[in-house]
């Protein structure tokens, strides 16, 4: 039995999801480089620091599938929601870091001279790998190739977590922003 996802999830809801994937990746990375020296060179810095971009991210991907189910319930859409849909808008998350991975995998197998990479192309492999896991910096334990066992778990159900719950939210009407506002801001009466 063939499963027709496009049936299921629009891919514009799962490119919105991916973008907000590659801008929190790219944004993680920039601001890791600015304090690379102080903080992610200390390992207690490296965790507070990871710990923090793992809430922005959960978040971030939060609000983009939160926002799809948002959409999805206008009477002028035809897009069918579904509680369960969150859990399927991730995949194009899912797919680009598998394929990273195993580019990854790639370079530090074959593109490597006495444990090093030797080639430009093993060294991008790498670079683009790192950066676009960038939120999972101090659990990854990324050396010569490997990476810690619970990492993985990690980097592919965070996504899926998140979007599920963003989504699921989104469906029945439940504004986390809002809700987190009422303890910022004071209503005048």
């Amino acid at each position: 039995m063939k499963l027709n996802l496009k049936k299921y999830v629009p891919w514009n809801q799962v490119w919105s999801l991916l973008k907000a994937h590659l801008v929190l990746s790219i944004l993680s990375g920039l601001l890791g480089l600015m304090v690379l020296i102080s903080i992610i060179a200390n390992p207690v810095g490296n965790a507070i620091f990871t710990g923090i971009m793992m809430v922005i991210y959960f978040f971030s991907i939060y609000g983009a599938a939160s926002n799809c189910a948002l959409r999805d319930l206008k009477p002028y859409t035809e897009e069918e929601p579904y509680p369960w849909k969150g859990l399927l808008l991730p995949v194009g998350i899912i797919l680009a870091t598998l394929a990273l991975w195993g580019l990854y995998q790639a370079a530090w197998h074959f593109m490597t001279i006495d444990g090093n990479l030797a080639t430009v192309t093993g060294i991008a492999c790498n670079v683009i790998f790192v950066v676009w896991t960038f939120m999972y910096n101090a659990l990854m334990g990324l050396q010569n190739g490997g990476m810690n066992w619970y990492a993985y778990v990690v980097v592919l159900v965070v996504p899926v977590a998140a979007s599920g719950l963003g989504y699921y939210a989104g469906y029945r009407g439940f504004d986390l922003y809002d809700k987190l506002m009422r303890f910022v801001y004071e209503k005048k009466k």
